[in-house]
């Protein structure tokens, strides 16, 4: 009801189709998901127990989830050797910030004993030479092996996190393409696709709905307008061919009395198939349906 009320689709859209359109997976994929980041975070601080039945199983068998993560309890210091220094972004046009003579850079602390050192946030993308050469490290580090003698080194929670993320958008995607509902859909949107979703949401109410509609087939066009006992013509009202059906497939395709307007908008007089409304952007497949009348 929720994808209903969102898109302006029809109440007879099937849930698999509206799921796809808006990057959403499945309630029990994203149930899943929330769950086993709870049962890693359980784990990292010594209260979980694996067995082998029940939701206690969730992390069994994950060869793809470290042994332990970075992840820990935050610990109160009221008295730390070292002091922090925010500045704001114009002061680093000025120079480096922090006290003269005094040892800057990151660390947790553990092995300064009593000496004093700073913590200085730097701007990031500013190119300070210091932390572009962190940043170059970093993007290296993420593309090498781990070696054996660093088995032991943590996952970061953030590295689960992505990696849940992707196997579930993984798994929603295989759903969706192995549909068994959903056939104009599936070719007009056969992708779960972030970027398009953000493009669709950011039209207009009745644009938004309108995509939908006509690229699920679930509207009062065609055959849909016969099952719903809804008013409907048998010949396309375009180019008035009595022997043609005034389908989807029709409409966005074929029909030549569209072909100008069609030219204009999706950048061909003619399509081959639905399929290639996949490669449109909803705004261009949203003008077409409007210029169509």
């Amino acid at each position: 009801m929720a994808e209903v009320c969102i898109t302006g689709a029809m109440n007879t859209t099937p849930s698999e189709a509206l799921d796809a359109i808006l990057n959403l997976p499945p309630i029990k994929q994203i149930s899943a998901e929330i769950s086993t980041l709870a049962a890693i975070r359980l784990k990292d601080i010594n209260l979980w127990n694996d067995h082998q039945i029940g939701h206690s199983s969730i992390l069994l068998n994950r060869v793809d989830i470290h042994s332990k993560t970075d992840s820990c309890m935050p610990i109160e210091h009221l008295n730390t050797p070292f002091h922090i220094l925010i500045p704001r972004r114009e002061e680093w046009v000025i120079g480096t910030r922090g006290e003269t003579g005094a040892l800057s850079f990151y660390t947790d602390g553990s092995k300064l004993n009593s000496q004093r050192f700073h913590l200085i946030w730097v701007p990031g993308h500013q190119d300070i030479p210091g932390n572009c050469i962190a940043d170059k490290l970093a993007r290296r580090g993420t593309t090498k092996i781990l070696l054996p003698d660093k088995d032991y080194t943590s996952m970061p929670l953030a590295s689960c996190k992505l990696l849940l993320l992707n196997q579930s958008m993984t798994k929603a995607s295989t759903r969706w393409q192995n549909a068994s509902v959903g056939r104009i859909a599936r070719q007009a949107w056969p992708y779960i696709d972030k970027a398009r979703t953000t493009a669709l949401c950011r039209l207009s109410r009745n644009d938004c709905s309108m995509v939908v509609r006509s690229l699920t087939g679930h509207w009062l066009v065609d055959t849909h307008a016969l099952r719903l006992n809804a008013p409907y013509n048998d010949f396309c009202r375009s180019c008035r061919d009595e022997e043609e059906e005034e389908s989807t497939e029709h409409f966005f395709c074929f029909c030549p009395a569209l072909s100008r307007r069609r030219l204009r908008t999706l950048g061909k007089p003619f399509l081959n198939d639905l399929s290639d409304l996949s490669y449109l952007t909803p705004r261009r497949i949203a003008r077409f349906v409007q210029l169509s009348n």
